[in-house]
């Protein structure tokens, strides 16, 4: 009998101890994290030769978990660039965030290549620099399927370009969708 009550008393104490746990969500799911979103808005670039530039930005961002990242983007400046200069650049690197409520802040370190271009009448000429950059941002949640880019902002660096380096830095905003 002794057996019996004993073998009982293990099996309803193992369903104790499971079944709380069984009912709970499972963190990766409870926790989503967006996979991948892709967007582009307006971008704001001030170069380092007494001109400023207005384009386009256009980025993808690949979320691996809730805190790591990986970013590409271009940035154009020459489309809306009131000056005989502009530049272009295109960047990946990985992307480190923190998520308060619906907003995410973030900052990111990149490299890419970028065009310098100057184009008066008769005068076109364009070269392509390595760089690399360093920025952050802060992303807003609007929907499931939309987030505000508030702001990003880069500091970028055109180390070989001649004589001293090129160091702009640009700032852009938009509306990213969020790919389910």
């Amino acid at each position: 009998m002794k057996k019996k009550w004993l073998g009982s008393t293990l099996i309803l104490a193992g369903f104790l101890i499971l079944v709380p746990s069984l009912r709970a969500q499972a963190v990766s799911t409870g926790t989503k994290t967006p996979g991948l979103q892709a967007g582009a808005g307006i971008l704001y670039l001030n170069n380092d030769y007494g001109k400023s530039d207005q384009g386009v930005s256009a980025w993808v961002d690949a979320n691996l978990n809730a805190l790591l990242g990986l970013e590409a983007e271009a940035h154009l400046g020459t489309l809306i660039s009131p000056s005989d200069y502009g530049e272009n650049s295109f960047l990946v690197g990985p992307r480190l965030g923190v998520k308060s409520g619906k907003g995410l802040l973030y900052a990111k370190a990149m490299i890419g290549r970028g065009d310098f271009i100057y184009d008066r009448p008769g005068q076109t000429r364009s070269a392509s620099y390595n760089l690399y950059a360093f920025g952050a941002g802060l992303d807003y949640r609007i929907s499931p399927s939309l987030n505000l880019r508030v702001v990003d902002a880069e500091f970028q660096t055109w180390g070989s370009f001649k004589p001293n380096g090129l160091t702009p830095y640009a700032i852009s905003t938009g509306l990213m969708y969020i790919i389910h």
